[in-house]
């Protein structure tokens, strides 16, 4: 059973996919199930691009609905004991983040971390620090959360949570991390 599942959601995005998966191929993938949801038009093209890799990988492909019922897709075919959403475009900040990720993982259901946003133009603006605790004492009332690219959770945590809801266009991470953090802290 792996350690971990990735979750990579991908629509018409072949370069936004190769640099996720290059960026997931530099980590130790040892222990690691990848699943790809692809709603792109061409279907064969990710395939194509998975030839030959050396990680144990799931493609399926499902209509366009949405990046939020895509990543509820994939969280139903995740078997690891843990989930990790990197969507087409998102890349890890070092070779070695999956390996800490783990280390720090230890006996907790789930963690964040910063997130690094780099535009067209090369600017890179990283998140601020997030204080789980503050928020808390203030009922995560400012509308501050991790994204769910800097956020890693046990994968029994996030369906006992029900998953994405897809009622929300932009925000159901946020509405999922609320639902996470009433069961456990990170």
């Amino acid at each position: 059973m792996p350690w971990l599942t990735v979750i990579t959601v991908v629509k018409d995005d072949i370069a936004g996919f190769l640099r996720s998966r290059d960026s997931l191929l530099q980590q130790n993938t040892e222990g690691i199930q990848w699943i790809v949801i692809d709603s792109s038009v061409n279907r064969g093209e990710i395939r194509k691009a998975l030839a030959g890799d050396r990680i144990d990988v799931v493609v399926e492909w499902t209509r366009a609905q949405g990046i939020y019922p895509a990543m509820n897709t994939g969280l139903g075919l995740a078997t690891g004991d843990y989930v990790y959403f990197l969507n087409a475009g998102d890349e890890f900040s070092g070779a070695d983040v999956l390996s800490s990720v783990r280390e720090a993982l230890r006996g907790h259901e789930w963690a964040f971390g910063p997130v690094a946003i780099v535009g067209t133009d090369g600017t890179r603006l990283v998140t601020p620090p997030w204080d789980y605790q503050t928020e808390k004492r203030v009922a995560f009332s400012r509308g501050l959360f991790p994204a769910h690219q800097g956020t890693i959770a046990s994968t029994e945590l996030v369906r006992s949570c029900g998953g994405f809801d897809e009622r929300f266009t932009i925000a159901a991470d946020y509405a999922l991390f609320l639902r996470m953090s009433l069961k456990c802290d990170p």
